[in-house]
């Protein structure tokens, strides 16, 4: 891939990952825009799948998760949240990476109702 490829996908990458949190933080979103959002998240994944590194694919994957968990898509969640919480412990990752992957464990175990597994993922972040 050359320079210029990468630098696409890093940009959309970026892009995407944007419109998904300016999607979440909006207060009166259509459906339409639900799944823009989610959509808007995978898509960015993707594009760190191509051209990141195995921080931003853990990040994607909570972006993810979390998007998912919001909008009720439980196994979903549960699914991307491992795979973060996986990533930044097999890699050591001890800093906001790390409290970032319980956090998103602990909205996926919200979402299917687990309140036990939620507490305990929220204390480890």
């Amino acid at each position: 891939m050359n320079d210029k490829e990468t630098a696409w996908h890093t940009r959309l990458a970026k892009d995407l990952f944007n419109r998904s949190w300016d999607l979440l933080e909006k207060p009166d979103r259509t459906d339409l825009e639900d799944h823009e959002m989610l959509q808007a998240a995978f898509a960015s994944r993707y594009h760190w799948g191509v051209v990141g590194t195995e921080d931003k694919w853990m990040i994607g994957d909570g972006q993810v998760a979390r998007i998912a968990a919001f909008l009720g898509h439980s196994a979903l969640a549960l699914d991307y949240a491992t795979r973060a919480l996986d990533s930044a412990r097999s890699h050591g990752w001890r800093d906001f990476r790390l409290a970032s992957a319980y956090e998103t464990m602990a909205r996926a175990h919200a979402c299917g109702g687990n309140a036990r597994e939620r507490d305990r993922y929220l204390a480890g972040a």
